[in-house]
């Protein structure tokens, strides 16, 4: 299980995910049109208990598209924009098609969200800030 974990973090990192992600983050527009994606996403079968995880990263990238959000990490965007390019896309380790095939999609997110923790924190506390939605990133946090 682990070389399988080892495996598909170097298949995301290696991948054309954050060269894709680059592009997306040239083109807000194209942030947008990923978003509305994504949000199909939010409630699908296999992604449920990471839902309340989705939205936030869905708001993250949603307000920075739409200029909301300016005190943004670049290197943090890109990471979760590589992460929903691969969530939203039929070909990555384990195709969506095939029973359990949200497992990698699931690994993926958890990793970024855990590897921009902190901008994420820094994001949900301006949102605070404008008396928005908080989303826990922690059990605590509920």
């Amino acid at each position: 299980m682990v070389q399988v974990s080892r495996n598909l973090l170097n298949y995301f990192r290696r991948g054309r995910w954050l060269r894709v992600a680059a592009l997306y983050v040239r083109h807000p527009a194209r942030m947008v049109t990923l978003t509305k994606r994504v949000r199909g996403y939010i409630s699908k079968d296999g992604l449920r208990e990471i839902g309340t995880l989705l939205l936030l990263l869905w708001h993250y990238v949603t307000d920075i598209a739409q200029g909301k959000y300016k005190d943004y990490n670049r290197q943090s965007l890109l990471l979760v924009i590589a992460a929903l390019i691969y969530l939203v896309s039929p070909i990555d380790f384990i195709p969506d098609i095939l029973p359990g095939g949200l497992v990698d999609d699931v690994g993926i997110l958890l990793y970024v969200v855990n590897s921009v923790r902190g901008e994420l924190s820094h994001y949900n506390e301006s949102r605070s800030r404008e008396n928005k939605k908080h989303f826990p990133l922690d059990k605590k946090d509920e």
